[in-house]
């Protein structure tokens, strides 16, 4: 067989300008498109990854933010628990003692009304029974329940010892108090039984005053020596029997 070199040689060069007009205007935008195609999928890929990150990322912030708002809530509440506790203790606490303050005033208020009313009625019982005894010395020797009072009086001075009388000597005033007026007569009789028993350097002054139930009162340098009928009551209830 014979070769025709020509067509041979015109077929090879053929094969090599359509070898290049492929690769210059098909493999090589082909090759082009892949290796752009293979850089879009790259950079979605890496886009996709980072974003993946991100997600992940803010999917953690997101849980630790839960978590705060969690140990936070939890927190809240507990300190409201604590403060809800606490002030009801306080108000309990304080209602307590309100109560009782007022229990303590209420029964203060009770007993010092139950002594005004005691000391009420233990004056008036001192009073009548002056008025009684008054009357039934009157009837009886013609002798004023205030004689007798101040013969009384005199005679308590007459029993004093000298350890009494002491307390009374160099006195700067001297007061002598009674329930009615003394006449001129009583209050020489008693000026006398005080000098012969007690060295005073004043004159002693002689006061009526109401407050004194049926009684004289002597005083001095802060001590006193009395007789009255309050005195006499309050000492014969004490011997009584408590009922």
């Amino acid at each position: 067989m014979k070769i025709d070199w020509f067509t041979f040689i015109a077929q090879i060069i053929n094969f090599l300008v359509l070898v290049w007009l492929l690769k210059r205007f098909l493999y090589q935008p082909i090759l082009n498109a892949i290796d752009a195609r293979e850089k879009h999928v790259a950079a979605q890929l890496e886009d996709a990854a980072k974003q993946k990150t991100e997600a992940e990322g803010q999917r953690a912030e997101f849980q630790k933010k839960n978590e705060e708002f969690e140990q936070q809530r939890t927190n809240l509440l507990k300190q409201a628990n604590e403060s809800a506790d606490a002030e009801r203790t306080r108000l309990l606490d304080q209602t307590r003692t309100e109560a009782d303050t007022l229990r303590e005033r209420l029964e203060k208020e009770r007993d010092d009304e139950q002594e005004n009313i005691s000391q009420s009625v233990f004056n008036r019982t001192c009073r009548e029974v002056f008025a009684v005894a008054r009357k039934t010395l009157a009837d009886l020797g013609g002798t004023s329940l205030e004689e007798r009072i101040a013969a009384i009086f005199i005679e308590r001075v007459n029993q004093l010892n000298a350890e009494d009388t002491a307390q009374f000597n160099g006195a700067g005033s001297a007061q002598v108090r009674s329930a009615f007026e003394l006449p001129a007569g009583t209050q020489s009789l008693i000026e006398t039984a005080l000098s012969k028993k007690i060295s005073l350097s004043c004159s002693i002054e002689f006061v009526t005053d109401t407050e004194i139930i049926s009684g004289i009162e002597f005083s001095a340098n802060g001590y006193k020596v009395e007789w009255n009928v309050e005195a006499y009551l309050k000492q014969l209830e004490n011997t009584l029997p408590a009922s």
